[in-house]
């Protein structure tokens, strides 16, 4: 028959006989028995052409039965057999060949029995299914599509949704991804699947999946209702107040599955511009801005399904702050909590630009202090210990300001913080500065407490060249006390080392030519390029003659010349040499740069990868990072000193209290883990290690305090089975309270439960994640029972 011939081609039938018959017996059998049972005669005309090494093929009828058996049981015990039966499986008490048959294999060629065969599943309740599904497989691409995805147990649902993502072309069989495929298409204007669905499969059994699901409620599926429904759900588990009745409806009773589902789709990465877009429109259409805009920023701080939410609680902070509201401490907190927000990456700029304008703000009520210095040591000391965090606030609100597409929000901001650094800040500092030293002029300042710039070789350098020991100095032109601090910190996170920072009295007027040579020797040196044999120790080759005339085993480098070197080229450079200084020029970084705050920021990651390249290639062990000076990105004070050839729009310093403290940074490589900074950990302290509902709250505790070498955490946890598959939803918490008060340090977060079936015998895991890591994530496991 043409039709048995199609169908033995397209089916692979002779394929699977093969295997079955030749593969190696199993048990007792030393052969393999196949019955082939085909009621409708299909290949009747078809199983003379079949042929198998060691196999006798055999047609049987009702009058051979017998003969059949006698041979198999008794004349041949080595062959394998085809037992071809033309006519349909006969009732047990009237098979002659049932005993045989018991310790035999069944093949047939009815096609949802074959399907059955092929795919492993004995559960007879799915030929339903398959028959449903039949047109699906009638594609052999498709076939194997499915049988790709390896599912190892086949139910209703599961085998649905595997028929459903070939269809879709997934690389795995994944209910949640098809979900997203279908809104995608859906907000595109396309309707691929839905097509496929329907004419492959069924649709009205992949909108009963939806439904048990996500409790969509309407008996008509409308894709934009369900999403609808999607959103606002996710939108209300985490808003606190009333909400308007009349979107009762779109509120399903699924929370659990929605508010896993919804937070997933919003993390994914491929589906970036459908969320927004979908964020956007129901936005609208549930008219979330006047649900907020008559509420408190509370009601809603936790929400994080739209991306209006985060562009609100900006506002509102930034308004507060114009209406002359102080309570920094819990904007600041608002803010930071936002930092886990699922739009954080959309506004990672504006949080980081507004936590530090408002730290900036809160920390001027300690400038009072400043106006009672009663001395130059006073006015030093609290610059060193606390006015730079001014400093560093303002820098770092600007950094991430200049990285902000729309700044109209935030300009309102920026305005009032470019108002009090100069009016509440600088010239009250100037002021008080002024009063310290007018009566003493410029070049007899003594601050006792800190060593002088010219005292700078003598105090930090000749004791290692005495000794003859090596000894490396990096000069950099970016270099004020408040870089210098957050390059310390940056210093301590990544290195085994002792890193201390020091304060020195900088020369008047602080100019590079003057302030240089200082550092290079303990040699008197006459400045200017107009006084006959004058040393113009601004440039790199007269740097190096001043060291030559004090120490031959010395050299100066610039940084550009050194950043592409590999590790051949350090010891090729260095052996032998003792004193050497490593000239960082960041000012055409700043000029270059997209701002010169990022410049900054470039800067400080090129002195680090300066430190890590010594120690790295060639084990230094002790490295000094100084000013050259050049205060580039500190603003004008009363003062200032211009460098005779510099760009016009560079400032090289003013004698400013921020130009003369001048900063040194010792760093010495230490072995010992001691000096190792380390993630801060955290514990589970709740007592419980069962969960008996699938909204729990748990509760945590950071270890200890943030500080310099205990480093913030950026942990995720969730709940995973034992087969490592996630069955909760994901918590994100950043990990960097800095109180000493352990109290301060504990909090609860919720976890929720996917709707699975759980056994209280089997064992799951609360798993903790470090975000930052890129391989062994898995900071630790804890062991739980799930009983519900």
């Amino acid at each position: 028959m043409q039709k048995g011939s199609d169908n033995l081609s397209k089916m692979n039938i002779e394929e699977i006989l093969k295997e079955r018959l030749c593969k190696e017996a199993n048990g007792t059998s030393k052969r393999n028995i196949v019955f082939w049972y085909d009621t409708e005669k299909e290949f009747e005309n078809e199983i003379a052409n079949l042929a198998f090494e060691g196999t006798k093929i055999i047609t049987l009828s009702t009058n051979n039965t017998f003969s059949v058996k006698y041979d198999i049981e008794v004349m041949d015990l080595d062959s394998n057999y085809l037992l071809y039966a033309p006519f349909e499986k006969p009732k047990d008490r009237e098979n002659w060949l049932l005993d045989i048959q018991k310790y035999s294999e069944e093949f047939s060629t009815d096609r949802a029995t074959y399907i059955m065969q092929r795919l492993g599943i004995t559960d007879v309740a799915l030929r339903e299914v398959i028959e449903r599904n039949i047109k699906f497989f009638e594609n052999e691409k498709r076939f194997k599509k499915l049988e790709a995805f390896n599912l190892t147990r086949y139910d209703t649902r599961s085998l649905e949704i595997a028929i459903i993502s070939a269809l879709a072309k997934l690389k795995i069989a994944d209910f949640d991804e098809l979900i997203k495929v279908l809104l995608k298409e859906y907000l595109e204007g396309k309707d691929d699947l839905i097509k496929n669905i329907i004419k492959y499969s069924s649709v009205d059994s992949f909108y009963t999946h939806i439904k048990q699901r996500f409790g969509y409620k309407e008996e008509i599926f409308k894709i934009d209702e369900f999403a609808t429904t999607l959103f606002y759900t996710a939108f209300s588990y985490k808003y606190e107040g009333k909400l308007p009745s009349k979107l009762d409806r779109f509120k399903s009773p699924r929370i659990n599955e929605i508010v896993i589902f919804i937070s997933e789709f919003l993390k994914d990465k491929n589906y970036k511009q459908v969320v927004e877009k979908y964020s956007r429109k129901f936005e609208k259409v549930l008219k979330i801005r006047a649900i907020i805009d008559e509420v408190s920023t509370d009601n809603f701080v936790k929400c994080e399904t739209f991306k209006l939410i985060d562009e609100i609680i900006i506002e509102r902070i930034i308004e507060s702050v114009l209406g002359g509201n102080r309570e920094f401490n819990a904007r600041i907190r608002i803010a930071k909590a936002r930092r886990t927000s699922l739009w954080i990456n959309s506004f990672k700029n504006e949080y980081e630009a507004v936590i530090n304008g408002l730290e900036f703000l809160r920390k001027l009520d300690y400038l009072s202090e400043a106006l009672n210095a009663e001395s130059l040591n006073d006015l030093y000391s609290m610059y060193t210990n606390e006015f730079i965090q001014l400093d560093y606030h303002y820098r770092k609100f600007y950094y991430y300001y200049d990285k902000v597409n729309n700044k109209d929000v935030l300009s309102k901001l920026k305005k009032i913080l470019e108002n009090k650094y100069v009016k509440d800040y600088l010239e009250p500092t100037s002021i008080q500065w002024s009063r310290l030293i007018e009566n003493r002029g410029l070049s007899s300042l003594d601050c006792t407490l800190y060593k002088k710039q010219s005292d700078f070789y003598n105090h930090f350098v000749s004791d290692y060249v005495k000794k003859d020991e090596r000894i490396f100095v990096i000069v950099s032109d970016i270099m004020n006390y408040e870089v210098a601090s957050e390059l310390r910190a940056e210093l301590l996170k990544e290195r085994r080392a002792e890193i201390t920072l020091k304060a020195m009295q900088g020369i008047i007027p602080p100019h590079t030519k003057t302030g240089v040579a200082p550092l290079l020797a303990d040699t008197v040196i006459t400045y200017g390029k107009n006084e006959g044999n004058a040393i113009d120790s601004s440039s790199t080759k007269y740097r190096k003659k001043i060291l030559l005339e004090t120490n031959t085993k010395s050299l100066v480098i610039s940084y550009d010349d050194i950043k592409n070197m590999k590790s051949s080229g350090y010891k090729a450079v260095f052996t032998g040499e003792k004193l050497i200084y490593i000239h960082h020029n960041a000012s055409d970084k700043i000029v270059y740069a997209k701002s010169p705050f990022e410049g900054v920021e470039i800067a400080i990651r090129e002195i680090k990868d300066i430190v890590r390249s010594l120690v790295n290639h060639i084990s230094v062990a002790k490295i000094i990072i100084t000013a050259d000076p050049f205060g580039v990105v500190v603003p004008r004070a009363v003062t200032s000193y211009r460098d005779q050839d510099e760009k016009e729009d560079l400032m090289h310093g003013d004698a400013s209290l921020q130009e003369m403290v001048i900063p040194v940074i010792e760093y010495f490589d230490k072995r010992s883990n001691s000096f190792k900074a380390k993630k801060v950990e955290v514990e589970l302290t709740s007592i419980t290690r069962k969960l008996t509902n699938k909204i729990s709250s748990l509760e945590f505790f950071q270890t200890k305090s943030i500080s310099v070498k205990i480093l913030p955490l950026n942990l995720l946890m969730y709940f995973v089975d034992a087969e490592g598959k996630i069955v909760s939803n994901e918590v994100m918490i950043i990990i960097d309270n800095s109180s000493s008060i352990p109290k301060d340090r504990s909090f609860k977060k919720k976890f929720l439960l996917k709707d699975l079936r759980y056994k209280k015998e089997e064992i799951y895991y609360l798993v903790f994640e470090d975000e930052d890591r890129k391989i062994n994530r898995i900071v630790k496991k804890i062991p739980f029972c799930i009983d519900l």
